[in-house]
C-alpha cells in the first residue's frame, strides 16, 4: 500500500503479544481492522485461524493496548452477527444470532475486548459495519463487479431481499466521531448509510456504473440452494 509519508509501517501477527505491543508503544489510539473473512465453508484448520485472528487476534490487542496507556480502543466488527434479519432489521438491542464461522468469532471478539473495557484506563467501542463499498472495495462485491464486467453474470433469485451498505468514507467518519467521543466509551453502534435497497436496486446501479445490461434472465434461488 501506498502510505502518506508520516506513516511508519510496521509487519507483524495480530495475535503477537510482543509484535502487538512494539505497534501500540506510544500510542494514544487504536482502531482495529485486523480480520479474517470471505470464506462461508471454512476447513478446520481455516476455522482454527478464525479462531486465531478474530477472537485471540482482538483479545491481544486490546490488552497490550491497555498495557500501553492506550487511551481508546476502536474495534471494527459487522452487522453479520445478527444472522439473518426480517422486514425489521435489527439495531443495537437487538440479540445477535451469528449463523457463520466469521460472524461468531467476530462476535466473541467484540466480547474480549468489551471485558477490558476501563482496564488501565483504556475505553473502548465497537462499529458494526453494514458492507463496506468504495473504490477500493474487496470481497465478495468486487467478485460481483468482475462477473457484471465480463457479461456472463446471472442474478440468483429475483433480487427482491435487502441489502445494507455504507461508503468507506462514511466508515471512517464513523471510526474518527467513535474514537473523539466520550460518551462512546463502551458502546458499540450499527454503522451503515441508512437504508436497506433491494439486492436487484444495487445490481442494476452496478449495471449502469459498469455499462452494461442488467440480465433478463436469473437462477432460480431453490435451484441455486439444490446445488
Amino acid at each position: 500500500a501506498a502510505w502518506p509519508g508520516a506513516v511508519e509501517e510496521r509487519h507483524g501477527d495480530v495475535a503477537d503479544g510482543t509484535a502487538v505491543a512494539g505497534a501500540v508503544s506510544g500510542v494514544d489510539l487504536v482502531f482495529h481492522l485486523a480480520g479474517l473473512l470471505h470464506v462461508t465453508r471454512p476447513t478446520p484448520d481455516l476455522a482454527r485461524e478464525f479462531e486465531r485472528v478474530n477472537v485471540e487476534g482482538a483479545r491481544v490487542v486490546a490488552e497490550e493496548a491497555a498495557r500501553a496507556g492506550v487511551s481508546r480502543l476502536v474495534l471494527f466488527s459487522t452487522i453479520a452477527v445478527y444472522g439473518a434479519t426480517g422486514p425489521e432489521g435489527a439495531d443495537e438491542d437487538t440479540p445477535p444470532r451469528p449463523d457463520s464461522p466469521y460472524a461468531e468469532t467476530k462476535l466473541r471478539g467484540e466480547e474480549a475486548v468489551g471485558r477490558l473495557d476501563g482496564t488501565g484506563g483504556l475505553r473502548t467501542s465497537v462499529l458494526r459495519l453494514a458492507a463496506v463499498y468504495g473504490p477500493r472495495v474487496t470481497g465478495n462485491y468486487a467478485r460481483l463487479a468482475g462477473a457484471i464486467r465480463s457479461g456472463w453474470f446471472l442474478p440468483v433469485g429475483e433480487g427482491l431481499n435487502r441489502r445494507t451498505l455504507v461508503h468507506e468514507a462514511d466508515v471512517a467518519e464513523a471510526a474518527l466521531l467513535a474514537a473523539r467521543s466520550p460518551r462512546a466509551g463502551g458502546r458499540l453502534y450499527n454503522v451503515s448509510d441508512g437504508d436497506t435497497p433491494r439486492l436487484r436496486d444495487v445490481l442494476e446501479a452496478m449495471c449502469r456504473a459498469l455499462g452494461r445490461p442488467y440480465p433478463r434472465r436469473h437462477v432460480p434461488a431453490g435451484l441455486a440452494r439444490a446445488v
